[in-house]
């Protein structure tokens, strides 16, 4: 296999020495694999690491990861183009099974959901995890920071949408699947994650940040999209209520609570053991990643209607 892995950074010196380290420890046999780092501008160490590894770096500051990820693509020609963040880990036989992954010809891109990190997982961190454990063959989605492509079906649909801030790995996900490929979810293919949640204060803050690619990266209503904008409705009708008409306080309650539960549903669907205990502990987790989400919406609103007045002036 001749692959070429990119790996996007911006002041990644915490982990971008392990990151390089455990791509130099894959097993390989007659592979070729070579590694472009491009780098967002850095102010950290991160370039001098590199230097010392000698590994091929590029700096391109102020444009998105998903720029980044593209000129990276454009630096090689070889048959696979692998995407790994400055913050996971490959696993020693990643490479090996990545081969195996790609026999079917219908198989566009192949990768794997995050795995938790051993030494210091939380209990959200393992729960988070823990919802996609499962999950193997043919899905819709992979996460930008482990996903690689044939060279052929990246090209074919244009490479990643340097003009989306974030959700952009979904965004090529259905790009895709619209163009008559597989999107495959492969045991073994795995990546530790050093980003992962630890804090239900980080799935607030993160889920912010993701949420800002709900609107520019759906082609249709996604279910995130449509279970934030519930939730943000229960929300303001709680408010509504509790200014106007105290004693029917119980209807948001209970509408947001129902959110809650079902998104908590929809986050254990692929659980197969102890499915209700798994869906109330993740029922702090959900609250969090809507009201993240929520955020989002208020941003986009505000960021849109601020737009609007300037261009109104």
């Amino acid at each position: 296999m001749n692959l070429s892995i990119v790996i996007p950074v911006l002041n990644g010196e915490k982990y971008i020495n392990e990151c390089i380290d455990c791509i130099n420890n894959l097993e390989k046999n007659d592979d070729i694999v070579n590694v472009i780092v491009v780098d967002n501008g850095s102010t950290d160490s991160t370039i001098e690491i590199l230097v010392n590894k000698n590994i091929e770096q590029i700096v391109r500051k102020g444009v998105t990861i998903s720029a980044l990820r593209n000129i990276g693509a454009r630096m090689t020609d070889n048959e696979y183009i692998a995407f790994v963040d400055s913050d996971c880990y490959v696993d020693k036989m990643w490479l090996k099974n990545l081969k195996k992954a790609f026999i079917n010809d219908d198989c566009g891109v192949v990768g794997r959901y995050y795995c938790m990190s051993s030494t210091d997982s939380t209990w959200v961190e393992k729960l988070w995890c823990l919802r996609r454990s499962d999950i193997s063959g043919s899905v819709k989605f992979l996460p930008g920071g482990n996903m690689v492509f044939r060279r052929s079906v990246f090209d074919l649909v244009g490479g990643f949408d340097e003009e989306l801030i974030t959700g952009e790995d979904y965004d090529i996900c259905s790009r895709v699947i619209s163009n008559g490929y597989s999107i495959v979810n492969y045991p073994g293919v795995d990546v530790v994650h050093m980003g992962n949640y630890k804090r239900l204060k980080d799935i607030i803050v993160k889920e912010r940040w993701y949420g800002k690619g709900m609107m520019s990266s759906c082609r249709r209503p996604s279910k995130p999209l449509i279970a934030s904008i519930a939730f943000l409705l229960c929300i303001l009708m709680f408010v509504f209520f509790l200014l106007f008409n105290y004693n029917l306080l119980f209807i948001p309650i209970i509408c947001l609570i129902a959110v809650v539960v079902l998104v908590s549903v929809s986050f254990s669907s692929f659980i197969k053991y102890n499915k209700f205990v798994f869906i109330v502990k993740m029922m702090p987790i959900s609250l969090c990643y809507l009201l993240g989400r929520c955020l989002s919406l208020f941003d986009h609103f505000y960021y849109t209607v601020k737009a609007s007045c300037t261009e109104g002036k």
